[in-house]
């Protein structure tokens, strides 16, 4: 986290210490709107980010998600409360997430009762992290509940360890055996992209994407029918299938396939198209509140401040 802290003190900003990006933004679109449609996002949005491909308005949305300031659900989107919470190896510091209004920025810049806003830091696909100085932990809570925003104590560790696995997801998602027609599924291939080469009618075990007016779907089956169907995100049928694959290796699901892990630098390292589900990617991200970053030389998603037991619980929340 003191990577962190330099990188906020390093930067060059403008008006009173403030970098606006247009994911800050949204944030504040957010915050002030408290709740609405996809349909309504997209079209902020579109409008913010005038100057991009309109494709990569979901992005936007899930990078809100794993940072913790928005919600989703039923097609519609809602800002989670103001809420600080204590990290891993934090260093001093704790994450702001939730709704970002300007007068709580404001009274938190001030510095109440001893804690202190520290610089923020613009990201690429997200809102500028927001981390606050304080000195104690009974001193934050203090500030918090004057100021009435919720407190958490390392809310990243303990939405991992709630969170169900990666079986238990698809579970939930189990949909009547029958793709949607209209058109045909792509294939996802052993280079976790997908292909229209065929004409696949999903009968077959393996990832499978439905598309269909610009709306793209998801599903994933374990075998051949009467096997189960499952309708789940992009990267929860990835998972599925390079575990699949994994276990057609081995022989069995019982050898998980560990993630790459650089003890010295405290970073989960994932190759392309590797990048972790939603539910754990927010887990993940909430380590430190940095979106991964795309290591372009080294061709790896880099998440940071993940320590060895955190990893070894998302290995077997993957794996099972």
């Amino acid at each position: 986290m003191e990577q962190v802290a330099d990188r906020g003190r390093a930067a060059q900003v403008a008006a009173g210490g403030v970098t606006m990006t247009g994911h800050d933004i949204m944030l504040g679109w957010v915050s002030g709107r408290r709740r609405g449609t996809l349909e309504h996002f997209r079209e902020a949005w579109t409008w913010v980010f005038r100057d991009r491909d309109p494709k990569w308005w979901r992005r936007s949305l899930e990078g809100l998600q794993a940072l913790g300031h928005v919600e989703v659900h039923d097609n519609r989107w809602e800002v989670a409360a103001p809420t600080v919470t204590t990290l891993a190896d934090g260093g001093g510091y704790a994450l702001l997430c939730g709704a970002r209004p300007p007068s709580l920025v404001r009274t938190l810049r001030v510095g109440p009762h001893g804690v202190e806003l520290a610089q923020s830091v613009p990201q690429r696909d997200g809102p500028s992290l927001q981390l606050i100085a304080y000195d104690s932990e009974d001193q934050l809570v203090a500030v918090c509940a004057d100021l009435g925003i919720n407190f958490e104590q390392r809310v990243a560790d303990r939405l991992l360890a709630l969170a169900p696995t990666l079986n238990d997801i698809l579970i939930a998602r189990r949909v009547d055996d029958g793709m949607p027609g209209g058109t045909l599924l792509s294939v996802l291939g052993k280079d976790l992209s997908f292909s229209d080469e065929g004409e696949s009618r999903g009968t077959l075990p393996g990832a499978y994407r439905h598309e269909l007016f610009r709306q793209r779907r998801y599903f994933y089956r374990h075998g051949e029918p009467p096997n189960p169907l499952f309708e789940a995100g992009l990267q929860e049928v990835r998972y599925a299938e390079m575990r699949r694959l994994h276990a057609e290796q081995y022989g069995s699901f019982a050898k998980p396939r560990h993630l790459e892990w650089d003890e010295k630098s405290r970073q989960l390292l994932l190759g392309p198209r590797q990048r972790l589900p939603l539910m754990y990617e927010r887990a993940t991200v909430l380590r430190s509140g940095l979106l991964p970053s795309w290591n372009e030389r080294r061709r790896q998603w880099v998440y940071c401040n993940v320590d060895e037991d955190f990893r070894i619980v998302l290995t077997e929340k993957l794996a099972a």
